[in-house]
């Protein structure tokens, strides 16, 4: 059908609305001309009744439209047709208020089917994210930065969690979609709208045993959902077994090998109930003016073997929980919070690492040494304390303070990058014990958190410089995952990396968020397994100097496993944490 073939459809009064709806779908530019054409002539013969009538074309042809590309060429039509029959000559004031209440309507509905368009192609690129990337990195930061993530529906007015509900039944990969359901579960907004939307979310999970949490948190009932439960579903443990504790007494502790730096005048700063104190701070002061930095690290391997029972468990265990009611601590209270723990005037194993400062308290990075020493804190400081002591006391503990107080601010003004990574890092998995945390309110967490940065900067450069294998923890990038910054720079979702959050590699690589070329974990070994391992890597290869190929092949091949495996591990506390911390506070934990 051509565009005369529509005109005289219209002009003959053969309203024949089947026709020109169904031609329209194939090719909505040629109609659209047949008709304009056609509304011409009826307003050059001044015709008003045919004017109407093909308004009410313009209107049955505008629902039909789904392409939001089409509907710029209607609008562009619709302008022309306004504009014109304005300037008719003979029309009546009741066609112009015709005119104007269409024009009303148009601009309505347009601004209608643009929000529901933009629903549409956000929906859709969040089934490419979850069903084609697969990466549950980048989900996690999607949903954790979207409050308003379920407003985003399908032509089915099906919000994205319903969706996944209704897939799980038939999914062949429930496994993988249970990890993202898990995802948006551990947001409150989400949680909150199961709550506030009971009858639309039960039916789609109340016969799967795997969601009676959910369900028990839906119908808010007096019903407690076991620990072990969570447990199960995160497939994770809390506590370390005592029965593995007991290992303990059948070890050795042996001294040799060691530096004897117990005359140092190591100090401790963390939160005033801390127990497990795995990282301790000294400064001294050179006749030229320039300054020795110590930095102490609790040393596994001192009183763990490698090939243990507690080892092992503790690599299961990944790293402390700390939970709104309880901690649970990586290798059990007596291990983490005594033997293992830097307390004051107990001597302990320890990793040293030591560098020169000059008088301006800028550090010379080949000065520095890393070494097994034993040492003994001299003063176990809060934050409080700390900060009253750097302002008000002129002792020898007051004056190393300030001392470390002016070295941790100059490295901090040196690197602005890592306080906007750091703060939005601490919104999207807020720890109320990570000293990031408080650096705006205490010098002295200041201090911590540059002497930690520091430790894990250089050990990083110390074994890429050696060719050991090593985990590092990098970033390629500080992506913004707003889903409408996503969506409408239409970024494509190949491109997307998780990675914009913190990872573990095997492979030396950039970590963009603190702005450091190489860097680590490795100053909480008693709270996170992956900073003992490197401590394991670092006894055998660097200090017993194992470095035979065969030890050399083992430990490469163990870091790209452990990589992978600390990875998916720390996203899964991260999930089962949120989740925990959630129900508690509602009393839906059995305790």
């Amino acid at each position: 059908m051509k565009v005369k073939d529509i005109q005289n459809i219209i002009l003959s009064y053969d309203m024949d609305y089947d026709t020109i709806i169904e031609y329209s779908k194939e090719d909505l530019a040629t109609t659209l001309e047949g008709i304009n054409s056609s509304l011409e002539t009826a307003i050059d013969n001044n015709n008003t009744y045919l004017i109407n009538d093909i308004l009410e074309y313009y209107i049955d042809i505008f629902d039909i439209i789904e392409n939001i590309d089409d509907l710029d060429i209607y609008v562009n039509k619709i302008r022309k047709i306004i504009s014109s029959l304005y300037k008719t000559k003979d029309i009546t004031n009741d066609n112009i208020s015709e005119c104007i209440n269409f024009l009303r309507n148009i601009i309505s509905s347009i601004k209608k089917k643009n929000k529901e368009s933009n629903n549409l192609k956000k929906f859709n690129y969040l089934k490419k994210i979850i069903y084609e990337t697969k990466d549950i990195e980048i989900i996690k930061r999607i949903v954790i930065d979207s409050k308003d993530i379920l407003k985003i529906k399908n032509n089915e007015n099906l919000n994205i969690l319903e969706y996944l509900f209704k897939d799980y039944e038939n999914s062949t990969d429930k496994d993988y979609l249970y990890q993202v359901i898990n995802v948006f579960i551990s947001n409150d907004s989400i949680r909150n709208n199961l709550i506030e939307n009971e009858d639309k979310y039960l039916p789609l999970i109340e016969d799967y045993d795997e969601f009676r949490d959910i369900v028990y948190l839906i119908k808010e009932k007096d019903n407690k959902i076991d620990i072990n439960f969570l447990e199960q579903r995160y497939n994770l443990k809390l506590e370390f077994p005592s029965i593995t504790t007991s290992e303990l007494f059948t070890y050795d502790i042996n001294y040799d090998g060691y530096i004897d730096m117990t005359d140092k005048n190591f100090l401790t700063i963390d939160d005033i109930e801390a127990k497990c104190l795995d990282d301790a701070i000294a400064i001294e002061e050179n006749a030229d003016g320039s300054y020795n930095l110590y930095i102490a690290i609790s040393y596994v391997p001192g009183i763990i073997p490698y090939d243990s029972a507690i080892n092992r468990t503790s690599i299961g265990l990944g790293e402390t929980k700390y939970l709104c009611d309880n901690v649970y601590s990586l290798y059990g209270d007596y291990i983490s919070n005594y033997l293992g723990s830097l307390l004051p005037l107990k001597k302990r194993y320890a990793e040293v690492g030591i560098w020169k400062l000059d008088s301006n308290m800028q550090i010379d990075y080949d000065s520095f040494k890393l070494v097994r020493a034993t040492i003994e804190s001299k003063h176990k400081l809060s934050y409080d304390i700390s900060d009253t002591l750097i302002n008000d006391d002129y002792s020898n503990i007051g004056k190393c303070l300030y001392l470390l107080g002016t070295f941790a601010l100059k490295q901090r003004k040196n690197n602005t990058i890592k306080e906007k990574y750091r703060a939005k890092e601490n919104e999207i998995n807020p720890n109320k014990l990570h000293e990031s945390l408080l650096v705006d309110r205490f010098v002295s967490a200041n201090i911590v958190q540059e002497c930690a940065l520091l430790f894990g900067k250089s050990k990083a450069m110390l074994y890429n410089k050696l060719n050991l294998p090593f985990i590092y923890r990098a970033c390629d990038a500080n992506n913004n995952f707003n889903i409408n910054r996503l969506v409408e720079n239409n970024i494509d979702v190949s491109s997307l990396s998780g990675s914009a959050q913190a990872y573990y590699t095997s492979t030396p690589k950039p970590h963009f968020g603190l702005g450091y070329n190489l860097y680590s974990h490795t100053t909480s070994p008693l709270r996170r397994s992956v900073d003992g391992e490197l401590q394991y890597i670092g006894n055998d290869l660097l200090y017993e100097r194992q470095k035979s190929d065969r030890r050399l092949y083992y430990w490469e091949d163990k870091v790209n496993n452990l990589s992978q495996y600390y990875n998916d591990l720390s996203n899964k506390i991260s999930n089962f944490s949120s989740h925990y911390n959630y129900l508690s506070k509602r009393n839906l934990i059995k305790k």
